[in-house]
């Protein structure tokens, strides 16, 4: 039952993040973002965010024990972002008709690796400080 507690905290995190991401590439791409864009933005919010999830999800980003997270762990997060980031530009083309900036997709990568990988190796700081073990440790002497 927490397992599926924390794949669902994940993968609402990961929905945050991966729109974050998106608008953060378009905001530092553009400086503000004009009405057109946040209709684009709209428009693509749920099939962006699909593809961005499922592409997690085939790369066993929500499988994973991020507490021992390592190299494979990196690797999996880099594929599983550029697979999503190449099928959105896919979307875009197929959708729209148009390819969006290279400026964009490439701060959007960025992002999303920075944000999910941020967010998994938190997990790792994070999980030996609240399991315990830290404070059985400080009390030996």
């Amino acid at each position: 039952m927490v397992r599926w507690k924390r794949a669902g905290f994940l993968l609402m995190l990961d929905i945050v993040f991966a729109n974050l991401a998106f608008i953060g590439a378009m905001l530092i791409r553009f400086e503000s973002v004009s009405i057109q864009q946040w209709q684009f933005y709209i428009s693509a919010f749920v099939p962006y965010t699909v593809i961005r999830l499922l592409s997690n999800y085939f790369f066993g980003i929500y499988r994973r024990a991020w507490r021992y997270a390592s190299i494979d762990e990196v690797l999996a997060i880099v594929g599983a972002v550029s697979v999503g980031s190449i099928f959105s530009v896919m979307l875009c083309l197929f959708w729209y008709g148009a390819l969006p900036p290279r400026s964009i997709v490439v701060l959007d990568w960025f992002l999303n690796i920075a944000l999910l990988g941020g967010s998994r190796f938190a997990w790792r700081v994070i999980a030996p400080h609240t399991s315990g073990l830290a404070h059985a440790q400080q009390k030996r002497a």
